[in-house]
């Protein structure tokens, strides 16, 4: 073992015949000063007791003995066994440290380095007697440990040492570029290790606003300055007019929501609304906030940001009303009709002959995610060839759109339609599946059935068409609405006929029930 080593070393020899002599000669001298006699032999002095508790020699010995653990803990560490921790990105990492007969130690919080630093001790103790009190031992994981009724105590040192970052000369010398990068860099992180395991109190958030807003605009003791801004604008984006500091409170809920998306279980209603791919593929979990669906506190925090403008929106909006939503519906309509009057809505040029074209749009009602599309496919002639609405639950309108495409192409091939125009009042969708634009993660695999699709045709365009010129495919689609199965409309209904008549004719009904 490597304490035996050490005491068994080639180098070990001299240093066993210093301590000896040192220790004869303190018994020598105990000897004189109590005026015991003694015989000064060799053979007749030995050690009984061991060096007495604050002998000279007695740090050199403790030395050399804790040079045994540090060896057993460089060899875990060689082993990959223990990793310890970085005080800077490029150092080494420290393991221990070793002061006087106090020990640090440094590991990961995983249970494979806790044992490994375990057998290490273990392998100390048994090696040279020495035990571990655990009674003067504690575990710190920089979080408190102990909690009492009133939680601003327990994290008052975080509080402290937070605030001591905005204290002394920083704020006579700095400029506020230079206040604005020590906010940021110094401050605002202090408390993230905290806020990834608990919900700290408001009033902690509180002190940390008011020290930062208090820092930045140069308040003192002896005279207040004036805020020129608001801390809720300084925390909005530099694009958006503000300097991108960090709201404490929204931070630490966002490091939270870290913790819940991990260990969140799933919910059969949002399983449900998830949009199959005709492909199969492997499940993943996906974060809505973000649109590659992976989880990141910036985008917790950047949603926790646009809720709270949204409920402070809401607010200012609620305290006055509005004309328009107060206006009788007949007026309301009238007012639309006469917006409109002097305008003529055509559903574009008929596609060429042999060529089909269909319509496609969806409606949806976010708060039941009730959804419904509506496909109409046309000849050259303008000839309805087949009508169909679609009910379906929806995660999102676009979710809508992109289905109803996809379900045109399935019924054309159904129908055997090799030349086919689609037209769809949705922009994005088109980008979608022209690869102009990227999808989000949600939408990927319908839009990849799309595009395996077009190959299934001999001739297929994509158009986008205002919505004042797909009003047909819309009233399918919220015809859809309340329907409970596919339902294919017969060209001898009067309002499926009167609607293909206005398009035709260049005229719009825009209050169809």
């Amino acid at each position: 073992m490597v304490t035996i080593e050490v005491f068994t070393g080639s180098n070990f020899k001299k240093w066993k015949e210093d301590i000896m002599f040192a220790m004869e000669v303190a018994d020598v001298y105990t000897s004189l000063v109590m005026d015991k006699p003694m015989d000064l032999t060799a053979d007749s002095t030995e050690d009984e007791k061991g060096i007495r508790q604050g002998d000279p020699i007695s740090p050199a010995i403790f030395i050399l003995c804790s040079q045994a653990l540090s060896a057993v803990i460089k060899k875990a560490e060689g082993e990959g066994n223990i990793k310890g921790v970085r005080v800077r990105h490029r150092s080494e990492p420290i393991t221990h440290l070793l002061f006087a007969d106090d020990c640090l130690l440094f590991s990961r919080v995983n249970l494979q380095e806790v044992n490994s630093l375990k057998d290490c001790l273990d392998l100390y103790c048994n090696a040279t007697g020495q035990a571990i009190n655990l009674k003067k031992s504690s575990l710190y994981l920089g979080l408190p440990t102990h909690f009492g009724v009133a939680k601003n105590d327990v994290f008052n040192d975080i509080k402290e040492r937070t605030l001591s970052k905005l204290q002394g000369w920083k704020g006579k010398l700095l400029s506020h570029a230079g206040k604005e990068v020590l906010i940021k860099s110094a401050v605002a992180p202090m408390a993230n290790y905290a806020s990834s395991h608990f919900k700290l109190p408001a009033s902690f958030h509180d002190s940390i606003r008011k020290a930062s807003t208090n820092f930045y605009w140069g308040d003192s003791e002896e005279k207040k300055r004036v805020h020129w801004m608001s801390l809720q604008r300084l925390c909005k984006p530099k694009s958006r007019g503000g300097l991108g500091f960090k709201d404490s409170k929204f931070q630490n809920c966002a490091l939270l929501a870290k913790v819940a998306w991990r260990l969140c279980a799933s919910d059969v209603t949002a399983i449900l609304k998830i949009p199959l791919s005709l492909n199969p593929a492997k499940d993943k979990r996906y974060w809505s906030a973000s649109r590659d669906g992976r989880f990141s506190v910036k985008s917790a925090y950047k949603l926790l940001i646009k809720k709270e403008e949204e409920e402070a929106s809401a607010r200012a909006s609620s305290s006055r009303y509005r004309l328009w939503e107060h206006t009788p519906e007949e007026k309301r309509k009238l007012l639309a009709l006469c917006l409109v009057r002097d305008s003529v809505v055509l559903n574009g040029p008929p596609p060429p002959v042999g060529v089909v074209k269909v319509d496609c749009d969806a409606a949806f009602i976010k708060d039941t995610a009730k959804g419904g599309l509506g496909v109409i496919f046309r000849d050259h002639t303008g000839v309805v060839l087949r009508a169909r609405s679609i009910p379906i639950m929806l995660s999102s309108v676009i979710h809508g759109e992109i289905m109803a495409i996809r379900s045109a192409l399935l019924l054309a091939l159904d129908l055997g339609y090799n030349n086919l125009v689609v037209v769809s009042n949705s922009r994005d969708a088109i980008l979608f599946i022209e690869g102009s634009k990227s999808p989000s993660w949600e939408m990927e695999g319908l839009v990849d059935d799309v595009v395996n699709l077009k190959s299934s045709f001999s001739y297929i365009s994509f158009s986008f068409v205002p919505r004042a010129m797909n009003i047909v495919s819309d009233a399918l689609a919220r015809k859809a609405l309340s329907l409970g199965c596919v339902t294919d409309w017969p060209n001898s209904i009067r309002w499926l006929q009167d609607l293909c008549g206005n398009e035709v004719t260049g005229c719009t009904l825009l209050f169809h029930q």
